[in-house]
């Protein structure tokens, strides 16, 4: 029994030894710029065209809205698509904060609060907390004290 524990314990750390863990943006980033100067250095300088290289915030996590070509997603701060694609052209209406918030407030794995993003992840001019609706800024902040129930949040004017 003791040696059946000990090859069960063994495979589970042989498991566990063999998962990479996540790459950070930063790291995707410098791993992307050395592929691109090793294939320029075999092609006389030219890098290749099309290169899709992840926007990466200061802390080495992901940017929050990603983009390749003309297709944009918004994405957890470990890369994770958190949205369906949208057009490039509907991108500069979305930071994605709604989308990346309720992503965040998701991993708590309480319950409790309401996001009402729009499909490229922004949030939509009203939310609720409960019952109750209010106007908020393009960060969710509540804009305003005007609160309506929400059966009639139609009446609010954001």
């Amino acid at each position: 029994m003791k040696i059946a524990m000990l090859v069960l314990l063994l495979v589970i750390d042989i498991a566990f030894a063999s998962v990479p863990p996540p790459m950070s943006c930063r790291d995707e980033l410098a791993a992307i710029e050395a592929e691109v100067a090793l294939i320029a250095a075999k092609h006389n300088g030219m890098p290749p065209v099309g290169t899709v290289k992840p926007r990466c915030l200061e802390d080495g996590t992901y940017a929050p809205r990603q983009c390749r070509g003309s297709v944009c997603r918004c994405v957890s701060a470990q890369g994770t698509r958190i949205t369906e694609d949208f057009s490039i052209g509907l991108a500069y209406q979305s930071d994605c904060s709604c989308a990346r918030d309720e992503h965040d407030y998701s991993l708590l794995q309480i319950m409790g609060k309401m996001f009402f993003c729009t499909p490229i992840g922004s949030y939509h001019p009203i939310q609720c907390t409960g019952s109750v609706c209010y106007c908020v800024d393009k960060k969710g902040q509540q804009i305003g004290q005007e609160t309506a129930h929400i059966g009639s949040q139609d009446s609010l004017k954001c």
